[in-house]
Protein backbone atom coordinates (compact mmCIF):
# COMPACT_ATOMS: atom_id res chain seq x y z
CA UNK A 1 0.00 0.00 0.00
CA UNK A 2 1.22 3.42 -0.64
CA UNK A 3 2.43 5.20 2.10
CA UNK A 4 2.29 9.42 2.22
CA UNK A 5 3.46 11.51 4.92
CA UNK A 6 1.78 14.62 5.23
CA UNK A 7 3.92 17.60 6.92
CA UNK A 8 1.86 20.39 8.40
CA UNK A 9 -0.89 17.77 8.88
CA UNK A 10 -2.67 19.85 11.78
CA UNK A 11 -2.87 23.75 10.04
CA UNK A 12 -5.86 24.53 7.84
CA UNK A 13 -4.86 22.81 4.19
CA UNK A 14 -2.47 20.18 6.03
CA UNK A 15 -5.59 18.81 7.75
CA UNK A 16 -7.75 18.50 4.82
CA UNK A 17 -5.42 17.01 3.10
CA UNK A 18 -4.90 14.30 5.88
CA UNK A 19 -9.15 14.43 5.23
CA UNK A 20 -8.62 14.34 1.33
CA UNK A 21 -6.20 11.19 1.21
CA UNK A 22 -8.33 8.84 4.09
CA UNK A 23 -10.86 8.63 0.75
CA UNK A 24 -8.12 6.72 -1.26
CA UNK A 25 -6.65 3.21 -0.29
CA UNK A 26 -3.31 4.76 0.94
CA UNK A 27 -1.71 4.78 4.07
CA UNK A 28 -1.17 8.15 6.05
CA UNK A 29 1.31 8.88 8.06
CA UNK A 30 1.54 12.60 9.30
CA UNK A 31 4.94 14.35 10.63
CA UNK A 32 4.20 16.31 14.03
CA UNK A 33 6.43 18.11 16.80
CA UNK A 34 4.37 16.29 19.43
CA UNK A 35 3.76 12.85 19.89
CA UNK A 36 -0.21 11.51 19.52
CA UNK A 37 -1.86 8.67 19.33
CA UNK A 38 -2.42 6.61 15.85
CA UNK A 39 -5.75 6.90 14.57
CA UNK A 40 -7.61 4.45 12.18
CA UNK A 41 -5.82 5.09 8.63
CA UNK A 42 -3.73 7.66 10.12
CA UNK A 43 -0.20 6.85 11.42
CA UNK A 44 1.34 10.07 13.97
CA UNK A 45 4.95 10.19 13.77
CA UNK A 46 6.92 12.69 16.28
CA UNK A 47 9.92 14.83 14.49
CA UNK A 48 11.71 18.71 14.30
CA UNK A 49 11.74 19.80 10.64
CA UNK A 50 14.26 22.38 12.49
CA UNK A 51 16.41 20.12 14.02
CA UNK A 52 16.07 17.10 12.20
CA UNK A 53 15.22 15.49 15.35
CA UNK A 54 12.94 11.98 14.20
CA UNK A 55 13.31 12.47 10.32
CA UNK A 56 14.64 9.40 9.58
CA UNK A 57 12.83 7.31 11.50
CA UNK A 58 9.63 9.86 9.97
CA UNK A 59 10.49 9.27 6.25
CA UNK A 60 11.13 5.67 6.10
CA UNK A 61 9.43 3.64 4.32
CA UNK A 62 7.32 6.56 2.44
CA UNK A 63 6.51 6.52 -1.11
CA UNK A 64 4.71 10.10 -1.16
CA UNK A 65 5.33 13.35 1.18
CA UNK A 66 3.22 16.22 0.55
CA UNK A 67 4.79 19.56 2.43
CA UNK A 68 2.53 21.53 3.54
CA UNK A 69 4.30 22.85 6.86
CA UNK A 70 5.59 26.48 6.32
CA UNK A 71 6.96 29.32 8.71
CA UNK A 72 5.97 32.74 8.81
CA UNK A 73 9.95 33.44 9.46
CA UNK A 74 11.70 33.29 5.78
CA UNK A 75 14.69 31.81 7.20
CA UNK A 76 12.80 28.77 8.65
CA UNK A 77 10.84 28.11 5.79
CA UNK A 78 13.99 27.58 4.13
CA UNK A 79 14.82 25.73 6.05
CA UNK A 80 12.91 22.98 6.99
CA UNK A 81 11.75 22.76 3.36
CA UNK A 82 15.69 21.56 2.84
CA UNK A 83 15.12 19.39 5.38
CA UNK A 84 12.12 17.56 3.58
CA UNK A 85 14.42 17.29 0.59
CA UNK A 86 17.27 16.02 2.39
CA UNK A 87 15.13 13.38 4.24
CA UNK A 88 13.02 12.26 1.10
CA UNK A 89 16.23 12.05 -0.47
CA UNK A 90 17.89 9.46 1.53
CA UNK A 91 14.61 7.91 2.13
CA UNK A 92 14.53 6.89 -1.70
CA UNK A 93 11.35 9.05 -1.82
CA UNK A 94 9.34 8.69 -5.29
CA UNK A 95 7.63 11.94 -4.97
CA UNK A 96 7.57 15.01 -3.17
CA UNK A 97 4.68 17.84 -3.60
CA UNK A 98 5.33 21.30 -2.84
CA UNK A 99 2.72 24.08 -1.68
CA UNK A 100 3.03 27.13 -3.06
CA UNK A 101 1.15 30.47 -3.24
CA UNK A 102 -0.26 31.91 -6.81
CA UNK A 103 1.88 34.90 -7.44
CA UNK A 104 5.15 34.67 -5.49
CA UNK A 105 7.32 35.18 -8.72
CA UNK A 106 6.06 39.08 -8.99
CA UNK A 107 6.25 39.37 -5.57
CA UNK A 108 9.89 39.54 -4.02
CA UNK A 109 9.92 42.33 -1.65
CA UNK A 110 7.80 40.22 0.90
CA UNK A 111 10.67 37.97 2.54
CA UNK A 112 7.56 35.03 3.20
CA UNK A 113 7.13 34.98 -0.89
CA UNK A 114 10.56 34.92 -1.64
CA UNK A 115 11.36 32.25 0.61
CA UNK A 116 8.65 30.32 -1.18
CA UNK A 117 9.39 30.83 -4.87
CA UNK A 118 12.79 29.66 -3.22
CA UNK A 119 11.63 26.60 -2.06
CA UNK A 120 9.90 25.91 -5.62
CA UNK A 121 13.79 26.63 -7.18
CA UNK A 122 14.88 23.85 -4.17
CA UNK A 123 12.26 21.26 -5.00
CA UNK A 124 13.07 21.56 -8.59
CA UNK A 125 16.58 20.76 -8.60
CA UNK A 126 16.92 18.43 -5.71
CA UNK A 127 17.15 15.18 -7.66
CA UNK A 128 13.61 14.05 -5.95
CA UNK A 129 11.26 14.03 -8.43
CA UNK A 130 8.77 16.53 -7.85
CA UNK A 131 5.13 18.46 -8.04
CA UNK A 132 4.13 21.98 -6.84
CA UNK A 133 1.25 23.41 -6.38
CA UNK A 134 0.17 26.91 -5.94
CA UNK A 135 -3.13 28.65 -4.90
CA UNK A 136 -4.37 31.40 -4.14
CA UNK A 137 -5.24 32.76 0.15
CA UNK A 138 -7.73 30.47 1.94
CA UNK A 139 -10.81 31.11 3.01
CA UNK A 140 -9.98 30.59 6.41
CA UNK A 141 -7.15 33.44 5.96
CA UNK A 142 -9.72 36.22 5.09
CA UNK A 143 -11.69 34.97 7.91
CA UNK A 144 -8.86 35.48 10.45
CA UNK A 145 -7.84 38.93 8.66
CA UNK A 146 -11.05 40.68 9.08
CA UNK A 147 -11.53 39.01 12.65
CA UNK A 148 -8.18 40.86 13.12
CA UNK A 149 -9.10 44.26 11.85
CA UNK A 150 -12.90 43.93 13.31
CA UNK A 151 -11.50 43.99 17.25
CA UNK A 152 -11.90 47.57 16.71
CA UNK A 153 -15.24 49.71 17.04
CA UNK A 154 -14.55 50.53 13.39
CA UNK A 155 -13.62 47.46 11.05
CA UNK A 156 -10.48 49.26 9.43
CA UNK A 157 -9.55 48.07 5.96
CA UNK A 158 -6.18 48.23 4.01
CA UNK A 159 -7.59 50.15 0.63
CA UNK A 160 -7.32 48.40 -2.77
CA UNK A 161 -6.91 45.26 -1.56
CA UNK A 162 -8.24 42.24 -3.84
CA UNK A 163 -8.23 38.75 -3.47
CA UNK A 164 -9.53 35.75 -5.01
CA UNK A 165 -10.12 33.60 -1.74
CA UNK A 166 -10.00 29.66 -2.35
CA UNK A 167 -11.80 26.96 0.21
CA UNK A 168 -9.05 24.64 1.95
CA UNK A 169 -10.67 21.84 0.99
CA UNK A 170 -10.79 21.86 -2.90
CA UNK A 171 -7.32 22.92 -2.53
CA UNK A 172 -6.57 19.31 -0.59
CA UNK A 173 -8.74 17.49 -2.68
CA UNK A 174 -6.93 18.82 -5.91
CA UNK A 175 -3.47 18.02 -3.51
CA UNK A 176 -4.30 14.49 -2.60
CA UNK A 177 -4.90 13.06 -6.15
CA UNK A 178 -1.60 15.43 -7.64
CA UNK A 179 0.02 13.74 -4.79
CA UNK A 180 -1.13 9.78 -5.75
CA UNK A 181 -0.45 10.34 -9.42
CA UNK A 182 2.22 10.94 -11.89
CA UNK A 183 5.16 13.22 -11.05
CA UNK A 184 4.40 16.39 -13.06
CA UNK A 185 6.20 19.07 -12.14
CA UNK A 186 4.61 22.46 -11.86
CA UNK A 187 1.60 21.67 -11.66
CA UNK A 188 -1.81 24.14 -12.90
CA UNK A 189 -2.79 26.84 -10.43
CA UNK A 190 -5.32 27.10 -8.14
CA UNK A 191 -8.03 30.02 -7.22
CA UNK A 192 -11.29 30.77 -5.63
CA UNK A 193 -14.63 31.11 -8.16
CA UNK A 194 -14.25 35.04 -7.24
CA UNK A 195 -11.86 37.84 -7.99
CA UNK A 196 -13.20 40.32 -4.85
CA UNK A 197 -12.11 43.58 -2.88
CA UNK A 198 -11.65 43.42 0.28
CA UNK A 199 -14.51 45.88 1.14
CA UNK A 200 -16.83 43.16 -0.40
CA UNK A 201 -15.82 40.37 1.54
CA UNK A 202 -15.84 42.26 4.45
CA UNK A 203 -19.65 43.10 3.72
CA UNK A 204 -20.47 39.72 3.43
CA UNK A 205 -19.02 38.40 6.52
CA UNK A 206 -20.40 40.56 8.71
CA UNK A 207 -23.86 39.89 6.94
CA UNK A 208 -23.07 36.00 7.83
CA UNK A 209 -22.13 37.34 11.13
CA UNK A 210 -25.45 39.43 11.75
CA UNK A 211 -23.12 42.26 12.47
CA UNK A 212 -23.79 46.03 11.72
CA UNK A 213 -20.06 47.98 11.82
CA UNK A 214 -18.94 51.17 10.02
CA UNK A 215 -16.27 50.35 7.50
CA UNK A 216 -13.37 52.58 6.69
CA UNK A 217 -10.63 51.72 3.97
CA UNK A 218 -7.08 53.23 4.72
CA UNK A 219 -3.92 53.19 2.94
CA UNK A 220 -1.77 51.02 5.22
CA UNK A 221 1.60 50.23 3.25
CA UNK A 222 2.68 47.02 5.19
CA UNK A 223 4.23 44.31 2.70
CA UNK A 224 1.37 41.83 2.94
CA UNK A 225 -1.33 45.13 2.61
CA UNK A 226 0.90 45.50 -0.70
CA UNK A 227 0.90 42.26 -2.30
CA UNK A 228 -2.74 41.89 -1.92
CA UNK A 229 -3.24 45.86 -3.24
CA UNK A 230 -1.37 44.80 -6.49
CA UNK A 231 -3.44 42.32 -7.40
CA UNK A 232 -1.01 39.65 -7.81
CA UNK A 233 -2.60 37.71 -5.59
CA UNK A 234 -5.43 36.86 -8.16
CA UNK A 235 -5.26 34.83 -11.41
CA UNK A 236 -7.43 34.92 -14.63
CA UNK A 237 -5.24 31.77 -15.61
CA UNK A 238 -5.88 29.55 -12.58
CA UNK A 239 -8.26 26.87 -12.71
CA UNK A 240 -10.92 27.90 -10.66
CA UNK A 241 -12.16 25.59 -7.60
CA UNK A 242 -14.56 25.18 -4.29
CA UNK A 243 -17.13 27.31 -2.47
CA UNK A 244 -17.75 30.93 -3.12
CA UNK A 245 -17.38 32.93 -0.16
CA UNK A 246 -21.07 33.45 0.79
CA UNK A 247 -21.48 29.47 0.55
CA UNK A 248 -18.16 28.77 2.48
CA UNK A 249 -19.24 31.42 5.05
CA UNK A 250 -22.84 30.36 5.63
CA UNK A 251 -20.90 26.74 6.05
CA UNK A 252 -18.28 27.97 8.59
CA UNK A 253 -20.55 30.90 10.83
CA UNK A 254 -23.18 28.18 11.25
CA UNK A 255 -20.77 25.67 12.26
CA UNK A 256 -19.08 27.65 14.73
CA UNK A 257 -22.77 28.97 16.00
CA UNK A 258 -23.69 25.29 16.60
CA UNK A 259 -20.27 24.69 18.58
CA UNK A 260 -20.68 27.84 20.73
CA UNK A 261 -24.47 26.28 21.76
CA UNK A 262 -23.01 22.97 22.20
CA UNK A 263 -20.50 24.62 24.70
CA UNK A 264 -23.24 26.36 26.26
CA UNK A 265 -25.94 24.03 27.17
CA UNK A 266 -23.11 21.57 28.25
CA UNK A 267 -24.10 19.06 25.87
Amino acid sequence: MTRVLVTGGTGVLGSAIVRQLQTHDVAVRVLSRRERPNHGQIEWVSGDLTTRAGLEAAFAGVDVVVHSATSQKAKEDLVITRRVLEAAKVAGTGHALYVSIVGIDRLGFFDYYAAKLEGEKLFAASGVPYAIQRATQFHDFVAMLLTMLGRAPVLLLPRGVTLQPVDPEAVAAQIARAALGRVAGRLPDLAGPEVRSLEDLAVAWLHAQGKRKRMVSLPMPLPIFRAMGSGQLTSEEAERIGQTWEVWLEHHVSSQNSDQRVRVGGT
